[in-house]
């Protein structure tokens, strides 16, 4: 009777196993895995930097988000404007869009912030004024309205 329960202890555990390590697996592919790049924009005499940080995360799908924020001499952030970038769609409705719109900055009036961005997927924070400089935007097609894609 012995030798039968190592055996079955023996298969108990090697069960135990398989499955922590299925269930370690299966949490590190659903579990989110993101990368994140930044690059100035803009700079002004004072040190302050106007930078675009893209950030894409993957899991079962791919989500990405784009930011224009305004960095200080000491480091600190604040959004300006924050969206979901066009993610491949070239066209909808009988338009047709740019497949790749990264955005740009014009900063050559101190108190004025031009952001340019030819197509965006949809807006998520969008700010008209920040530390007592105007933000003015031009910007194209936001498929979300046009082609009803899904704001994430």
């Amino acid at each position: 009777m012995r030798p039968i329960w190592r055996t079955v202890w023996a298969m108990i555990g090697a069960i135990a196993v398989v499955l922590g390590a299925a269930i370690a697996i299966l949490i590190h592919v659903l579990w989110p895995h993101c990368d994140r790049e930044e690059r100035v924009l803009a700079n002004d005499g004072n040190g302050r930097s106007i930078v675009s940080v893209f950030e894409a995360c993957t899991s079962l799908g791919t989500q990405t988000v784009e930011s224009i924020q305004l960095k200080a001499t000491s480091g600190d952030r604040k959004t300006i404007f924050s969206y979901v970038p066009n993610g491949g769609t070239l066209g909808c409705n009988g338009k047709t869009f740019p497949a790749v719109a990264e955005p740009s900055v014009d900063w050559t009036n101190p108190s004025v912030i031009h952001i340019s961005i030819r197509v965006v997927s949809s807006i998520m924070e969008k700010h008209d004024t920040l530390d007592e400089m105007r933000v003015t935007y031009e910007l194209g097609p936001v498929l979300s309205e046009i082609c009803g894609v899904p704001k994430t």
